[in-house]
């Protein structure tokens, strides 16, 4: 369970039994009071004031916004998350991340009486194999593996990507959260935000980092012809 700046971006790949014990149900609830409180304060409804005014370009004191990344998984180990199934897992990890945020943090960010469903789908990927990583251990440091390695060869092989949504399972999770959680936070389907939506990254984890550093000066036309797939 990584938790980066995206956070859970899908369902997909979380199967199994997802008919929350009464534990479960007891343990996302209190937490989704305690949310749900969080966000009733004054401060947040101050906070909301101020990053619209910020938005439209009014002066403001300066904002500050904290995000651990993947720190969350120091700051909330897995061996604090009492929920057994791995959607519930997630579920509570969103909730307490929610409350840390408010009561220890306190940054600008506004806590919100929502609890958000991401979409359930797939994506088909671009035709060769992605994010193949050689890792050093304990989520540290990583370099993905090259799948372009002769570009006259292998560029071919690439197609566009498309994003398949299963409605039907994203509806069955979203009402079961609405059942477990709907009358203390309001459930909504949501997807989440991340601060880039550039194509490098694609491009890295076909091709890897230094490579497509050193395509820069050595393969400049391959690089234009991939971004315009």
């Amino acid at each position: 369970m990584d938790q980066t700046a995206a956070g859970l971006s899908t369902t997909h790949g979380i199967d199994g039994n997802v008919c929350a014990s009464q534990m479960e149900i007891r343990i996302l609830r209190n937490l989704a009071k305690k949310v749900a409180n969080l966000s009733s304060r004054p401060i947040e409804q101050e906070k909301t004031e101020l990053w619209t005014r910020h938005n439209d370009l009014e002066k403001t004191r300066p904002l500050i916004f904290c995000d651990p990344e993947n720190g969350w998984n120091e700051i909330i180990p897995q061996d604090k998350i009492l929920c057994e199934k791995s959607l519930f897992r997630v579920w509570e990890m969103a909730l307490r991340k929610e409350i840390f945020w408010a009561e220890e943090m306190q940054d600008d960010r506004v806590i919100e009486p929502y609890f958000n469903i991401p979409w359930h789908y797939q994506e088909t990927g671009y035709g060769v194999n992605e994010e193949e990583k050689q890792e050093g251990g304990e989520k540290g440091s990583y370099k993905y593996i090259c799948h372009i390695k002769d570009y006259e060869k292998d560029f071919y092989r690439l197609k566009y990507p498309e994003i398949i949504v299963d409605h039907k399972r994203t509806g069955e999770i979203r009402e079961l959260a609405e059942n477990i959680l709907g009358d203390i936070l309001q459930v909504r389907i949501k997807g989440v935000w991340w601060w880039t939506l550039g194509m490098t990254w694609d491009f890295i984890k076909i091709r890897g980092l230094e490579n497509l550093m050193t395509d820069i000066l050595v393969y400049p036309e391959w690089i234009l012809e991939f971004l315009s797939v």
